[in-house]
């Protein structure tokens, strides 16, 4: 502990900002080359997961790269149409630009290099930051190293949906070196920058938005700018230099909040009872101490604790950890603050991440602790400063010698740990066998493995994991959804039926639920008890998409066409990139026969989904409608070649082929239909009118 004070009173001096030298160059060289190794399996990951589909996969926004796609990242703030609950702009950008380079679900190598890339630069900060702090470039770099190569930080570098977590500590590691460039120069640069990079963290992930709390905690230890003599004097000029700071924070919270409590169904921890929150962050504390120091079993999803109260076994292990942590650092508080103010730090960059604004699906992760971490590591790199220079150079030194003979070993062992973990995200497959057998009881982890199963077309594996998934979790809505759905497509609608009401039993005003069954009742005939739901689901949820479309489209097929035209029309006025809005808005204003007002929005609806053959067939059959023949054409050419077969496509293109004066070519079309479906009686008679125009016209 005399050393660690010894170390704080030669801080100041070490803040003295000079260059690198030439062995600095060499350490960042073997950081690299560290990191790289340790995480250089993850470039072979084929591994997708949960949020993947969201980020990616499914995100019409980043799959189609564009101004637009980037306008609507960072108007869309408090609803954003395709990731729901977060602004994360930046984050969504960089994924889009990975996109645009070639990324995609056959090549997701693209996505974990600019991931691993990021992780590279992530570490060098973390040695730059560490040696702004305290002027020893070996400390430095072997505890960022340390930091680099640990198997906690593989998830983040893996998994594509979490380039948010890089991202945002990449921009905040940015601003915490400018700060302390700026404390020692006073330069309006280094203020702007630290600024603007503060900014761009939590425009990639807001949870980095406790980052002007820590400086504050800095200021304490290690830069000695506040201390108890010093407070009054000190305290107001060194809270407001970072007022932009707090500003900043205070716009983040303020919409991620909203955000979360708008686009989900959030449970705050500890929103009615302190000792509840108290709880989780105890059990999230100790959880982590543990894997940093014995990273075993790691995985992306860990379960839910059965409860968060005093009866559970894991919260009372929690709350006697972090009483022993925290006993010891005010027992040594007197000699040293280095363990207090570290250990204060990782806590305050933990809070955003425990589940406070968002879904509490889980309470802990790795990838929450990557940024967090940084407070630790100070702690680490002032004791490991000490022991590496100063009165401990005497030669009868054993703890040199100790931890130089150490270093290689631990990082040897963390290496391989983090290179063996990163196979385990080598497919899909892998990836989800591994989650369900360290965690057989997740409800979570068994939808996971289901929703891959059915997007491989194994529906008994899918039903099967998705009927776990109930059976542990009644009111797991996804798996409910799902299996509702996989029931109908396999015509077992009624106990499909049965399940929805289940689950409406449990959330009787969940939206999609309430959709789905009316889905469901208007299959099986029961279009009014169908209407009721959607009606209620459009009430529930005035700005759901899918409600007010189900609900237009059963008054479409009732013929009520005026009604569902003027939901359409709203729909498309308040979501005029929608396609899907589009395309059943054009079709409604077909079938009024407005052919001329339905004709641009179809085509704006095949411009958003080129592969829609919904939309392609109502286009070509307006531009048929109007005269457009040779362009109906190429439509139904365009559609049949999406859908090879499909009966109706083939009539529309013979059809419009006669219409466009090539009714040779839509005989052919028919015949070779005919070859491949022998007996089709519509697609007979067609061919049978055609040849009879084309001899009648002869």
């Amino acid at each position: 502990m005399e050393r660690l004070q010894q170390t704080e009173s030669h801080v100041s001096s070490a803040l003295a900002i000079r260059p690198f030298r030439v062995q600095s160059a060499a350490l960042l060289t073997a950081l690299v080359i560290c990191v790289s190794l340790a995480h250089w399996p993850s470039l072979e990951s084929k591994a997708l997961f949960v949020d993947d589909y969201a980020y990616v996969i499914n995100n019409p926004l980043v799959m189609h790269p564009s101004w637009d796609s980037t306008s609507r990242f960072f108007t869309e703030v408090l609803q954003p149409s395709t990731v729901r609950g977060y602004y994360q702009p930046l984050a969504m950008i960089s994924l889009m630009l990975d996109v645009a380079m070639g990324g995609g679900p056959e090549n997701l190598e693209l996505f974990h290099r600019t991931s691993l890339i990021l992780h590279v630069l992530n570490t060098a900060l973390v040695a730059v930051v560490l040696y702004q702090l305290f002027g020893n470039i070996p400390a430095a770099t072997l505890m960022a190293v340390i930091f680099g190569v640990h198997p906690l930080t593989v998830e983040p570098v893996v998994w594509i949906a979490d380039r948010k977590t890089l991202l945002a500590a990449f921009f905040a590691l940015i601003s915490m070196s400018c700060y302390l460039r700026f404390v020692h120069r006073r330069g309006w640069i280094s203020y702007s920058s630290m600024t603007l990079a503060f900014a761009l963290s939590v425009l990639s992930k807001p949870t980095a938005a406790m980052l002007p709390i820590a400086l504050l905690l800095i200021d304490i230890w290690p830069l000695q700018r506040l201390s108890l003599r010093s407070i009054r004097r000190n305290v107001w000029g060194i809270f407001v230099e970072k007022l932009p700071l707090f500003a900043i924070l205070a716009v983040s919270g303020f919409i991620a909040y909203w955000s979360s409590k708008i686009s989900l169904d959030t449970t705050e921890v500890g929103e009615s009872n302190p000792l509840t929150f108290l709880l989780a962050l105890c059990h999230n504390i100790a959880f982590y101490f543990w894997k940093i120091l014995w990273p075993v079993n790691l995985t992306p999803h860990y379960p839910f604790p059965p409860s968060i109260k005093l009866i559970d076994s894991t919260m009372i292990i929690g709350l006697i950890v972090c009483t022993v942590i925290l006993a010891i650092c005010l027992i040594g508080f007197r000699r040293t603050r280095a363990p207090l103010i570290g250990f204060v730090t990782f806590v305050i960059l933990l809070l955003p991440t425990l589940s406070i604004m968002k879904q509490t699906i889980t309470l802990t992760s790795d990838k929450y602790i990557y940024f967090p971490v940084i407070g630790l590591l100070m702690v680490g790199c002032a004791a490991m400063a000490v022991v590496l220079s100063g009165p401990f150079q005497s030669k009868k030194n054993w703890a040199r010698p100790a931890i130089w003979l150490a270093i290689p070993i631990l990082l040897l062992a963390e290496i391989t740990a983090s290179r063996n973990y990163a196979k385990e995200w080598r497919d899909t497959d892998a990836l989800y066998t591994r989650v369900v057998n360290l965690a057989p009881q997740s409800s979570f982890a068994r939808f996971g493995r289901g929703h891959y199963y059915y997007s491989l077309g194994n529906w008994n594996l899918a039903e099967s994991d998705w009927r776990q998934a109930v059976r542990l979790q009644p009111a797991n809505i996804n798996a409910i959804y799902n299996l509702g759905l996989l029931l109908e497509e396999t015509s077992r609608q009624e106990e499909a039926l049965t399940l929805y009401e289940n689950a409406l039993r449990f959330s009787p005003q969940n939206v999609e639920i309430l959709v789905a069954s009316g889905l469901a009742l208007q299959n099986v005939g029961r279009t009014t008890e169908a209407e009721r739901r959607f009606r209620v689901a459009v009430r529930v949820s005035p700005a759901s998409v899918n409600a007010a479309s189900s609900l237009a489209n059963l008054l479409a097929d009732t013929n009520r066409l005026e009604q569902a035209r003027e939901i359409f029309q709203r729909l498309a006025d308040s979501h005029p990139n929608h396609a899907d809005v589009l395309n059943n808005y054009g079709r409604v204003l077909l079938r009024l026969s407005r052919n001329e007002e339905a004709r641009p929005i179809l085509e704006k609806a095949v411009s958003l989904s080129p592969k829609s053959v919904a939309a392609r067939f109502n286009l070509g059959t307006v531009l048929l409608n109007s005269n457009r023949a040779a362009q109906a054409v190429a439509q139904f050419e365009e559609a049949a070649r999406i859908v090879p077969g499909d009966t109706r496509i083939i009539i529309k293109l013979a059809t419009s082929m006669a219409a466009a004066g090539r009714t040779a070519d839509a005989i052919l079309i028919c015949e070779s239909a005919l070859q491949a479906s022998p007996g089709n009686a519509e697609i007979t008679a067609i061919l049978d009118s055609l040849k009879k125009g084309l001899a009648g016209g002869a």
